[in-house]
């Protein structure tokens, strides 16, 4: 365990090979009353403020092999070191950025990479070499570009901290939105910012990344004789429609002792500048037997479930191909109830159990963050999802006239609080993808769903999002609604404003891109009063009042 010094940490030895900390290891340490470990020894790598701890309690089942003499004796004196004792410690900064960075990575490493140490020990050199910082990985679809990043973003050199992004096309996590905050949260660990709230808006998060969070972070790893490493996979699942091009937010220029290593799609156009760096330094990667034979087997389970016309298993994965390839088995089961009728409604737990039977290899299941039990649905890779759609191209039609109907009904009865989440978050996504400027301005036009946006997040974000995407549509079609655009102009200056939120924890619901606060409740049910972080307390709309932008905002727009 890292032990920090924070004040007056003693000056440096004057013999380079030895440390100030001599004669310290045995010393007792302890936190919040209690002992909890003895001082092991000093690295002097990690600098003069940081000493090595080692924890005062027996290991599980023996599991450092102490001789038994010694586990019996240490029982014996201290028998509280078996018993589970309470957590007094705090995670140091680096495992908090690592755990959030798992939190995000683990869903895409396989439990085992198969046929990858080599380019394990490429990945690990180049992250540890300070002549090498720009590296750009470029490979055909279903390679096992997602899951070597992603086991290398789990397992790092011990000297070598890492920020990472995978942008998914799936989870519609492939916004400058989603990198931004994301990227942002762990930087802002590493750099010691313990309470940062990112912006609201994009143009206030870039700087934060370019200028602020990165340097920072940097300058803490140089500190500690560490290097940085950032890492975002997927340029080429990039959105289409995102607003802020890639270039405004993908540093051009590092801090000392700092590495980009990014992916893409062979062959695919990714918006770089030809001068950019990345563009020196793109390396192959050569496909994966296991991850080819992989997409073999999700071929053979679509092509299986596309003949089960009266099988479960072909309306999970139509409706999957149909709402943009992400949803919660709870609103799947809303919607398979919908259109079978309550007597064959299907339990969520049942819906897991059949795409875990029928469709392990082509839809990934993981835990909704938002709702403890609950688990949420995706293909595997974009590559699925787009096969899914053409397989289903007889079918999908009609899935998405029931999707569209299921949302007019929730719209015309005022959006209640038991509309399903999807619909508030996810299914702008999808008519984004679509295009379908007309129904997604209706979405940003409607005050009514805003108020229960707010109500499911605590923030405006996926409102002022929403309306963006319908703006962007309506701008890039041949003849503009002007007067529509201008309506959505007026709706956003009116009542909804930009908050704050906590960026370690995006909201992964059903695809939503967008960014939320955590949920503060009372026990009537509603918010707290809270900061904002702009420097005073605020009420929330919902209490009467409009919050106000942040300083400059309304210049900006």
């Amino acid at each position: 365990m890292e032990f920090p010094v924070i004040d007056d940490p003693p000056a440096r030895h004057p013999d380079p090979n030895r440390t100030p900390w001599e004669g310290m290891s045995g010393a007792a340490v302890f936190a919040s009353g209690h002992l909890v470990g003895v001082v092991g020894q000093h690295h002097r790598g990690e600098g003069l403020g940081t000493l090595t701890v080692r924890l005062l309690q027996l290991p599980p089942n023996n599991d450092l092999d102490l001789p038994t003499d010694a586990v019996r004796t240490w029982a014996d004196a201290l028998p509280q070191l078996r018993e589970e004792l309470p957590v007094v410690t705090p995670p140091t900064t680096r495992k908090l950025a690592a755990s959030r960075a798992q939190v995000l990575v683990t869903p895409l490493a396989p439990r085992v990479l198969v046929g990858r140490e080599n380019d394990l020990d490429r990945l690990a050199h180049f992250s540890v070499s300070p002549d090498q910082s720009w590296r750009w990985i470029q490979a055909e679809a279903f390679a096992g570009k997602s899951a070597l990043l992603a086991t290398f973003a789990l397992h790092p050199p011990e000297t070598v901290d890492v920020a990472a992004c995978f942008l998914q096309a799936t989870m519609a996590n492939n916004t400058a939105s989603y990198a931004l905050d994301v990227l942002n949260s762990q930087l802002a660990v590493l750099a010691g910012r313990d309470n940062y709230a990112s912006p609201a808006e994009i143009w206030d998060r870039i700087p934060d990344l370019l200028s602020d969070l990165l340097p920072a972070a940097a300058a803490v790893a140089r500190q500690q004789a560490r290097r940085l490493l950032i890492i975002v996979d997927g340029l080429d699942e990039y959105s289409r429609e995102e607003t802020s091009p890639l270039s405004s937010w993908l540093p051009s220029t590092l801090p000392a002792g700092v590495a980009l290593l990014v992916s893409s799609r062979a062959g695919i156009p990714i918006p770089l500048a030809a001068a950019h760096p990345l563009s020196a330094h793109i390396d192959g990667l050569a496909p994966s037997a296991a991850a080819i034979e992989i997409r073999s087997l999700a071929i053979q389970e679509l092509d299986g479930a596309l003949e089960r016309t009266d099988e479960l298993q072909h309306q999970i994965a139509a409706c999957l191909a149909a709402c943009g390839g992400t949803i919660s088995t709870d609103d799947l089961g809303i919607w398979l109830e919908r259109r079978n009728g309550a007597q064959d409604s299907v339990l969520p737990e049942y819906l897991t159990s059949q795409a875990r039977r029928w469709l392990h290899r082509t839809i990934r299941i993981s835990k909704d963050s938002d709702q403890p039990g609950a688990e949420i649905l995706t293909f595997t890779h974009e590559t699925l999802r787009d096969a899914a759609e053409a397989r289903f191209a007889t079918t999908i039609a009609a899935f998405r006239r029931e999707l569209h109907s299921w949302a007019d009904d929730y719209r015309k009865r005022g959006w209640p609080t038991d509309t399903p989440p999807y619909l508030l978050t996810g299914y702008p996504a999808l008519l984004t993808r679509l295009h379908d400027s007309a129904r997604m301005a209706v979405l940003a036009l409607d005050a009514r769903r805003h108020h229960q946006q707010l109500v499911l997040t605590d923030g405006d974000a996926n409102a002022l999002n929403e309306i963006r995407a319908a703006q962007s549509l309506l701008l890039s079609s041949d003849e503009p609604d002007l007067a529509t655009i201008g309506r959505l102009a007026r709706h956003r200056g009116s009542d909804l404003r930009p908050q704050p939120f906590h960026a370690h924890r995006p909201t992964r619901r059903l695809g939503c891109t967008w960014p939320t606060e955590p949920r503060h409740r009372n026990g009537t049910g509603h918010p707290r009063r809270r900061s904002t972080g702009l420097g005073d307390d605020r009420v929330d709309r919902r209490a009467g009042c409009c919050r106000g932008p942040p300083a400059g905002a309304a210049a900006r727009r």
